[in-house]
This record gives structure tokens, sequence and C-alpha cells, in this order.
């Protein structure tokens, strides 16, 4: 989807937005700031009971997000400016992602199941272009993440059920 906010700036750098305008250096002027993005997304899973005491479910996913950001100035106070509607910054962000993962249950007897989680991740941030706030960017980089975990689930009678569970978690950075 694609969407806009707009801010008022009061007695802006019109070199800051790639402004010209021959008898002044600043004016008060409304910036538009814009995104388009698009997202798309796989799943693929198998879920099957082999018999009453195994259950497992396996399965593939994969996304890709694409974000073009960019900024242009939709009104300037001064008249004969030069640039509006011209972009004064624009950056591309892309992230990319391929998971794998497997679950498998064993009822070791009625009131013990013991459960293995294994799930792995590879993404792929990369960015580029020019930020109004933070100038050049160019940033690539890959991940591979695990995430194995062990349960373990106890039910002594039919109104109650304990877990007990160790795992590790790893997560790419947010920004």
């Amino acid at each position: 989807g694609s969407g806009y906010y707009e801010n008022y700036k009061s007695n802006a750098i019109l070199s800051d937005y790639q402004l010209i305008h021959n008898d002044s250096a600043r004016s008060d002027l409304v910036r538009r700031k814009w995104l388009d993005n698009d997202f798309y997304y796989f799943y693929l899973g198998i879920d099957q009971n082999l018999n009453s005491i195994f259950k497992y479910s396996y399965g593939l996913s994969g996304s890709h997000y694409n974000g073009n950001h960019f900024g242009k100035v939709s009104w300037v106070k001064l008249e004969n400016t030069e640039g509006i509607g011209m972009d004064y910054y624009r950056n591309i962000g892309n992230k990319s992602e391929f998971a794998a993962f497997g679950k498998s249950a064993l009822q070791i007897n009625p009131k013990i199941l013991f459960i293995i989680d294994i799930h792995g991740r590879g993404v792929n941030y990369q960015i580029n272009g020019e930020d109004d706030q933070y100038g050049l960017l160019k940033y690539s980089r890959n991940f591979f993440l695990w995430n194995p975990k062990l349960a373990l689930q106890f039910s002594p009678t039919s109104n109650l059920n304990l877990s007990a569970s160790a795992s590790y978690y790893e997560r790419e950075p947010y920004r």
C-alpha cells in the first residue's frame, strides 16, 4: 500500500529540501513524506498424526517486503520557488525472509507428552538511498537465526496440565 503524511515547517531552510528561491534561503513550507510498500508471503505446511502416540508438523514460509520511502515539498509560502513537487530524499528498503520449521510430539504414556520444536530463519536486509534525517543509507545484512525448543507436558488429571520447556530464541534487530 501507499500513503503519506504532511508536516508544516516554519522558517525552513530551502536547501534542506533541494528548493531554490532567488531572494531568500528560508520559507514556511509543507513537506509530504511518502511510503509505497509491497509485501508478499507464502506458507506451505504439513500436519500429520501417524498414530495415537506420534504426530508432527513441518513447514516452509517466505516473505518479501519492498519499502519505497520518499519526500516531496507540496507547498512553499514564497512564490517562484524552484523544486516544488520534486523528491528531496528517496530510499528503498528490502527485507527477504525464508523459514523452515519442524515440530514433533511423542505421547510417552497417557500422562506425559514430549515435544521438540526447531525453527530456522534466514533474513536479508538491504537499504539504499538517502534519508532526510540520516543522510546517505547503504546497508546490507544477512542473518541466520536458530530457535530450538524442548518441552515436556505432564497431565496428572484431566483438569490439570503442567508444562516445562527449555528453548533458545534469536531475533534480528528491529532497525
